[in-house]
């Protein structure tokens, strides 16, 4: 479902089998989906909460893990990771109990990640592993090569530069044949990551330029948003501030025909931290404001919010100005 014209056919789907049968507990599940993917995580929660109470009564274990995994990105979206990891480790302990394998990699990656994002590095890097660990024994090449890049991440975060490299260099060097187009654009995307974080910004440059055509040419938005995005940043690294903020309007335009109220935000800091970087310090408070705003209001974690409340401080220093992080 790529676009909110889709979501919403898939929404009147699942609201008619709903309809025909109230005990269709996936189609409940996958209209919770449907609403995230657009932007209504409280209608997800709402569909979600009577149908976690009619999985239990009818002990339908398969269907309350998808019900709480589902949860959990839910919560994720709206920047609460405790609660996102609370309803993945109930779903993570019910598919250990069922032997979903597939799933148990899923919720591990998952959790790992969200740790990652907290800033709980080992404890990410404890799930992480374990997830490795199964998805190289489904061989899903896909899974191992996403793996390895979030470890990677995590231990460039804990200074253990030359680790982090072997991992990110594994991942790079993992080929994965038979892949469709869009496939072929997303890792392409994922590439150009790795070598953002390894600090490789002409490679970066390179895979997200290719990445970014085909992300387009198969209109695949929200994929292709993340990788304009990311186009940004590596621009920015290199100190090209007029490239960058190019890449991040564009990615803004992006999110704004997704409505996602989260990109939104974030892009608004990027193009906020442009201006701030090319000494246009006005504008940089403009955006930069904008941005602060609609991250709060869309209920972001701490960690979201210090990078754009940082450049905000930032600025008014640098403009001989007193700042008060809760006019923001």
């Amino acid at each position: 479902r790529e676009n909110k014209d889709d979501a919403k056919i898939a929404q009147g789907l699942a609201d008619k089998a709903i309809e025909l049968d109230d005990n269709l507990i996936r189609a409940k599940v996958f209209l919770a989906n449907t609403y995230t993917e657009m932007g209504d995580n409280d209608k997800a929660i709402e569909v979600l909460g009577p149908a976690l109470e009619q999985a239990q009564r009818l002990g339908d274990k398969q269907g309350e893990a998808a019900i709480f995994s589902t949860l959990g990105t839910t919560y994720m979206n709206k920047g609460n990771l405790d609660l996102m990891i609370g309803y993945h480790e109930k779903a993570l302990e019910i598919y250990q109990e069922t032997g979903n394998t597939e799933k148990l990699y899923h919720n591990l990656y998952t959790i790992g990640y969200a740790h990652k994002d907290k800033g709980d590095l080992d404890k990410g890097l404890d799930y992480l592993k374990r997830s490795l660990v199964i998805a190289e024994n489904l061989d899903n090449k896909i899974a191992i090569k996403n793996t390895l890049y979030v470890i990677g991440t995590v231990y460039r975060n804990k200074g253990d530069i030359d680790t982090a490299q072997d991992f990110l260099k594994r991942g790079q060097a993992l080929a994965v044949t038979g892949l469709t187009k869009e496939e072929t654009g997303v890792f392409h995307l994922r590439d150009g990551i790795m070598c953002y974080e390894m600090c490789e910004y002409e490679n970066a440059i390179e895979f997200f330029n290719n990445a970014n055509k085909i992300l387009e040419e198969v209109a695949n938005i929200p994929k292709h948003v993340y990788s304009v995005y990311f186009t940004g940043l590596t621009y920015n690294s290199i100190g090209s501030y007029d490239t960058a903020l190019d890449y991040f309007e564009r990615a803004l335009a992006l999110n704004e025909q997704l409505d996602d109220r989260f990109g939104i935000g974030m892009c608004l800091y990027g193009i906020g931290y442009q201006h701030h970087s090319m000494g246009d310090y006005d504008k940089a408070i403009e955006y930069l404001e904008k941005s602060c705003i609609i991250l709060k209001e869309v209920g972001v974690g701490y960690q979201y919010l210090i990078q754009p409340t940082t450049a905000l401080f930032l600025t008014f220093k640098n403009l001989g100005r007193e700042f008060d992080k809760e006019e923001i």
